[in-house]
């Protein structure tokens, strides 16, 4: 979780400075023991968020 932590508040310092994050990122949640990988495509103001293990695909509407 921390290290999710750290990934997310890096991304978001990047949107602070107005610096381009167009594009694909990845990682992972551990979770009782469990490790579970997403990727995340941002494209302009919205983009996907996916689940890898569980196939699962959620709009991103907007990034701030």
């Amino acid at each position: 979780m921390t290290k999710w932590l750290l990934a997310f508040c890096c991304a978001a310092s990047l949107l602070g400075q107005g610096n381009n994050v167009n594009g694909n990122w990845t990682g992972a949640i551990t979770l009782a023991g469990r490790s579970l990988h997403f990727r995340v495509h941002l494209e302009g103001n919205g983009g996907t968020w996916e689940s890898v293990e569980q196939a699962a695909s959620l709009p991103v509407k907007s990034v701030q």
